[in-house]
Formats: structure tokens, sequence, C-alpha cells
């Protein structure tokens, strides 16, 4: 599960025997909120019995805290006059939860400005973006010169034709793709038109 500032932190602990078997602890648990390492004083964390051995602990986590802090939860208790110490799971804080983005239908809903991140800008010059894909072609002309060979029309295809011409699909027929290939279908070279 992840957590966000402001949520409520729940872990459940136990406590054993010796034996392993499942027992109260001499007195109610304490416990402490940890963030980035450093033990938070003014965080309470309450601690209550559920059933034999085991204890619900829960906590605020502050709204000041950050997306990207950790924190962790540390219980102190005795247990047939032993004292113990144990932490539990650290979590990293996340600025949304899924159940932030997602509708009722599980759809994932972005704010405008989550949107742009990924239909704005970013992605025309991750698609020009030079060396991108192969050194001397950008994603975009990867992906036209692939269209072409795919899903455009092809000539001279047959009979062991010397040369095989691909167009591009749907864009006025501009070639794309020529190949010059022997009795057999094998290239021996390629002329690229992205």
């Amino acid at each position: 599960m992840s957590y966000k500032p402001g949520d409520t932190y729940v872990r459940v602990i136990t406590t054993n025997s010796s034996t392993g078997a499942a027992v109260n602890a001499d007195s109610l648990p304490t416990a402490q909120l940890v963030r980035n390492g450093a033990v938070d004083a003014s965080v309470t964390v309450t601690v209550t019995n559920l059933a034999t051995g085991v204890y619900a602990c829960s906590c605020t986590i502050p709204a000041t805290y950050a997306a990207g802090d950790t924190v962790q939860l540390v219980v102190n208790a005795t247990v047939g006059g032993v004292a113990g110490v144990a932490s539990y799971e650290v979590q990293k804080l996340d600025s949304k939860r899924l159940a932030d983005i997602t509708d009722a239908s599980g759809r994932v809903t972005l704010t405008p400005a989550e949107h742009s991140l990924i239909s704005g800008t970013d992605v025309p010059a991750a698609l020009d973006a030079t060396g991108s894909l192969e050194s001397n072609l950008t994603l975009r002309q990867a992906l036209r010169l692939m269209a072409s060979v795919l899903l455009g029309p092809v000539s001279g295809a047959t009979g062991g034709a010397a040369t095989v011409t691909f167009t591009s699909a749907g864009n006025g027929g501009i070639t794309r793709v020529v190949a010059t290939v022997d009795a057999n279908g094998n290239r021996s070279s390629i002329t690229l038109t992205p």
C-alpha cells in the first residue's frame, strides 16, 4: 500500500512468547514514527490491542511531509519481562495514490498539468530527437519507414525483381524504402527516405 502526506498510516504488529505462541505484551507497546531516518516526536502513534498478541499502530502522516520522504514504524514492547524493539517496513511517500488518479471504473484520470506531461510538447520533442533510435534516425522517421513497409503499397515484390519499393501508408504515395534484392529476395542495398 502506498501513502501520501495526510494519510492515516496503519501497521498491525504481533507479540509472541519465547515458544512462538501469541501473548499480550506485559503492558501496551509504544510506537514512534521515523521520518527519513529520524524519530519524529511530534507525531502521536496510537497502539490498540485487537486480540491476544495483536496490536494496531496508527497515526496521521503530517501534511508537512513531502513526496519522497520515507516513514517507518518503530515499536517497543516487553513480553515476559524481556524488552524488545522492532522496526517495520520503510514506506516512501507518494504525491498521489492509485486511487487518486483513477475513477470509479478504474480508468486513469489526470489533471491538465499531468496530461500535458504526456501529450504536450514533450512527445514531439521525443519523436524528433536525433539519434533517439538509431544514430541517423529519429523515432518519428523510423515510425514512418516501418509504417510504409508494414502498411503501405509495395511494388516489385514478385518474380525476382531487382528493386522492391515501399511507399507511405495513406500519404500521397511518398517513396520511403527502396530495396535492391537478388532473385531470392535478399536485400543487397537499401535507400531510405524518412
